[in-house]
């Protein structure tokens, strides 16, 4: 979101005047310079409102960023496709809030992301980003912004969150198409552990398995669980002739990744690289080199 109109900053916060904001505080002085010459207490009693409208707004709005927190949850997100973070939006007073704009600051550009119309008094809520990437690779941000408008609409307010920070943004998961893909089936009997669940160990139970960090939180044995290995498929993915479909058999193989694939063999100089796991493998594709991609 580029800055529009005129733009005052200070320590936290920025403050753009939008064009109504703009006409409207000509308007003020003009009418303040024709009540001076005038004397007109009629022209002054109007000047008062517009004065005292201009300051409204801004006590106003200073007031609706003093009392918001905001926080953004990241998530999976693939390039040129609409990510699934969510900005965790928290009223610190007992009063409503309006008209909140969210977003991600690089720089001084702004991108808006996420907007909330209606946050009641000590509530929090968690709002959809709507942020759009268009490269895979590495993304970095300076910060997170929080506006509004309210009341007026005279001038958006900003308030900066510092918070710098940086993500990996996975290619495009397209169809996989013609990228390699050979299906590996497993022994028959063999098992593997679930990664992330942690289940309470039977005293018959083998106790070489248990999770000593789940157990101490638990206070009884825990361990991952088992399961019966399901038929997996590897994506191979040449590099060694790259050309102009380069970026394409990349967003294949994202695709392949994030469908069933579990393993990222790249077939490049010396010996294949093979890379266990499908978040992995998505990494990994995301930060290939793009000059792998020119012709």
């Amino acid at each position: 979101m580029p800055s529009i109109g005129w733009t005052l900053r200070s320590k936290g916060r920025i403050l753009e005047l939008s064009v109504g904001g703009r006409w409207y505080l000509a308007f003020t002085v003009a009418l303040g310079v024709v009540a001076i010459y005038s004397g007109n207490n009629v022209i002054y009693l109007l000047e008062s409102l517009l004065l005292s409208s201009l300051l409204l707004s801004g006590v106003l709005s200073e007031l609706t960023l003093m009392r918001v927190s905001v926080k953004r949850i990241e998530d999976n997100i693939h390039a040129a496709t609409p990510g699934e973070d969510f900005f965790l939006v928290e009223n610190l007073g007992n009063l409503p809030l309006y008209c909140l704009e969210l977003g991600e600051l690089r720089g001084k550009s702004r991108e808006l992301t996420a907007f909330l119309l209606y946050l009641p008094g000590r509530a929090r809520v968690k709002v959809r980003s709507r942020q759009t990437i268009s490269v895979r690779g590495r993304h970095r941000w300076d910060g997170l912004f929080v506006a509004t408008s309210f009341p007026f609409g005279f001038a958006r307010k900003i308030k900066v969150v510092e918070a710098p920070g940086s993500r990996i943004v996975w290619p495009r998961s397209l169809d996989p198409g013609k990228v390699a893909i050979q299906e590996k089936r497993s022994e028959r009997g063999e098992i593997e552990v679930v990664a992330g669940e942690v289940v309470p160990v039977e005293p018959w139970q083998d106790a070489s398995r248990v999770h000593w960090p789940a157990t101490a939180r638990a206070g009884t044995l825990m361990a991952r669980p088992l399961r019966w290995t399901e038929p997996r498929e590897e994506v191979w993915l040449e590099l060694r002739a790259p050309g102009p479909d380069m970026e394409l058999r990349i967003s294949r193989a994202a695709g392949a990744l994030s469908r069933k694939a579990d393993t990222l063999v790249l077939l490049a100089k010396g010996e294949p690289q093979v890379i266990q796991g499908a978040r992995r493998g998505l990494d990994a594709l995301a930060l290939l080199p793009k000059e792998e991609a020119a012709s």
